[in-house]
């Protein structure tokens, strides 16, 4: 359907279509490129030695990995820099771990064994132990935050895919399903 007058249109709609039409005309000035960035090295010296069992979340301006041994990289894209941070205490976690930031800091939440959730503070350069997965055992899960809650869903446990959703609130250090 096409509209030649706009004046058919309601003004509910007339609202909502504005929103669509500044993010479609935004759209049409990207590059739609990527760029090369500084590489890391897979040395564990100069940058982390990532793979598969690499885990990954963003603070702010500065993007944090995880290598295979448990050091943390922050990567600095201003300066296109890698730079060592401190060792979690958990160690690696790789596939059995999932990440998410909330409010400046980022967590860490293994999904077997101790299932310890680890809250990284840049700021502090720190490490602190918060409360413990409950849901069960899982490998590949993912994460995300939304309004200062992280969620962990999906993943494969035993026998089957798993479905469930949890929640963690860092202010209460509680998990909720």
């Amino acid at each position: 359907m096409i509209i030649r007058d706009h004046s058919s249109v309601p003004p509910p709609l007339r609202l909502l279509l504005l929103p669509l039409l500044l993010v479609v005309a935004s759209c049409f000035g990207q590059s739609d490129s990527w760029t090369r960035k500084n590489d890391v090295a897979y040395n564990g010296v100069d940058g982390p030695r990532i793979g598969d069992e690499a885990t990954a979340f963003a603070i702010g301006d500065t993007g944090y990995v995880m290598d295979r041994s448990g050091r943390l990289w922050a990567y600095d894209p201003t300066g296109n820099t890698w730079a060592a941070r401190s060792l979690c205490p958990g160690g690696p976690a790789g596939a059995l771990a999932v990440e998410f930031s909330i409010g400046g800091k980022g967590y860490v939440c293994v999904t077997s064994g101790t299932a310890v959730t680890w809250e990284f503070d840049p700021v502090a350069g720190s490490w602190t132990a918060k409360a413990s997965f409950p849901g069960p055992t899982r490998s590949a899960a993912f994460g995300f935050a939304i309004n200062g809650k992280g969620y962990v869903t999906g993943g494969l446990g035993t026998p089957t895919y798993k479905k469930d959703l949890w929640s963690f609130d860092p202010v209460a250090n509680a998990w909720t399903q």
